[in-house]
């Protein structure tokens, strides 16, 4: 590869219900592997790839060499509920207050105040003003007394002083009445942080000339232009914001759940994007996975063409892909860098080119080091 030409940093997010396959599609691809039995993902898994590419040029013959390192997003189910907003197959069946549950304190004042006066055992609980706070407000039960009808909440971070007052700044907690809190069963789920494009300051924007050059001159050898990553896992990856998007379902779902699943986060997804003020899109692409489980003439058959249909109708590619058998992993990949790579705006450590190109494609001209910021 030439000195003067960068690694193209590509994010892909992949979505999915849990158990459909996500992590072994990750897998075949980043790993050469299928796992026999893959954990359950808890929290988001970053995975990298080196990938070469041919670019053809426009006289049909050999092109250039194209190198970009994929940044592969593993998320949790997108079924999945915030964990603490129930407690087994139970609380899903017959909602009531418990350990872990999602409560919204009432928010009348008075209201509130009058049911501290009227609790019995009287004194077990005493109301304290920096509870005005937590009025209307949501928390996650930190213990809970069913025998009194008491439940404990965090105290809130603004609340610090009243609770020092108060003598409860060791425990962190305060009591309620049970009558005071009533269940939210509002449905949160860990879906929505991820429908977000991650869009973070640009670290360059500042930066001297000198360092921007220095930067750049680093770009062809992959990551050393980059800091080590530290902090929460949002901080953790490389790449700006996110650029594409995979839909996966289970091809092998008979019932098609998966697959009504992931036609409720495209469309939270396209709702999310409307809102975004972004000129450049990101990629989404429907992944069917397990598809070596799927039989003709069953079900699961059937599944796969509804999910052809959605794909037709909504403009967005679909592929189907085994992880066991490494079949059609490495084209839904291929097929999602070389979109990426044609969206200059999605990945181009240039805002704008010499030549006034708006990144959505073409040469634009020579990179201007002015301009340039960190992906």
């Amino acid at each position: 590869m030439d000195s003067g030409d960068a690694i193209q940093l590509f994010r892909i997010t992949v979505l999915g219900a849990t158990g459909c396959g996500k992590t072994s599609l990750i897998n075949s691809f980043v790993n050469a592997l299928c796992p026999a039995r893959p954990p359950t993902t808890e929290n988001v898994a970053l995975y990298y790839r080196k990938f070469d590419q041919e670019e053809e040029s426009y006289d049909m013959q050999s092109g250039t060499i194209s190198t970009a390192v994929l940044e592969i997003e593993d998320t949790p189910g997108s079924d999945r509920a915030h964990e603490g907003s129930g407690n087994g197959p139970a609380a899903a069946c017959v909602p009531a207050v418990q350990r872990g549950s999602r409560v919204r304190v009432v928010d009348d004042k008075h209201a509130l105040v009058a049911l501290f006066r009227d609790f019995r055992p009287q004194g077990k609980v005493r109301y304290k003003p920096g509870m005005d706070d937590m009025l209307g407000c949501t928390f996650v039960v930190k213990r809970f007394d069913k025998d009194i009808g008491v439940v404990s909440l965090p105290v809130p971070h603004d609340a610090d002083g009243a609770a020092w007052d108060a003598g409860d700044a060791g425990s962190g907690l305060w009591d309620f009445p049970l009558d005071a809190v009533e269940l939210d069963t509002s449905i949160a789920m860990p879906i929505d942080e991820y429908l977000q494009l991650d869009e973070r300051p640009v670290q360059m924007a500042d930066a001297s000339l000198e360092k921007r050059r220095a930067f750049l001159e680093k770009v062809p050898r992959p990551f050393s232009a980059y800091q080590r990553p530290v902090g929460n896992w949002p901080d953790k990856t490389l790449t700006h914001h996110r650029m594409g998007f995979f839909l996966c379902f289970d091809l092998s779902d008979e019932e098609g759940a998966s697959l009504l699943e992931i036609a409720s986060v495209y469309k939270m997804l396209t709702e999310q994007l409307a809102k975004s003020q972004r000129h450049n899109k990101p990629i989404v692409f429907l992944v069917g996975c397990k598809e070596d489980k799927v039989d003709s003439g069953t079900r699961a058959s059937q599944t796969a063409q509804a999910a052809r249909r959605f794909a037709e109708r909504e403009g967005i590619g679909m592929y189907s892909t085994s992880a066991s058998r490494n079949s059609g992993v490495f084209e839904a990949f291929r097929d999602m860098a070389t979109a990426i790579r044609m969206k200059r705006g999605l990945w181009n450590l240039c805002t704008r080119s010499r030549d006034g190109d708006d990144g959505d494609g073409g040469d634009g001209g020579a990179p201007d080091p002015e301009k340039c910021a960190l992906q």
